[in-house]
């Protein structure tokens, strides 16, 4: 289902492996009033949505 029709304002997506981050990506708004961008490095999230 596309994020956008799942009422998600955005996602961060991290691979990893036993020692290295393979990939990183930061997608979208972690709000959107105020409309604040997702930040890999900053974003926060509660345990409850991972």
């Amino acid at each position: 289902q596309p994020r956008a029709e799942s009422n998600i304002p955005g996602a961060v997506i991290v691979v990893v492996n036993a020692t290295d981050v393979l990939y990183e990506q930061a997608f979208d708004y972690q709000s959107i009033l105020p409309q604040v961008s997702m930040n890999v490095d900053k974003s926060i999230f509660a345990v409850a949505s991972i």
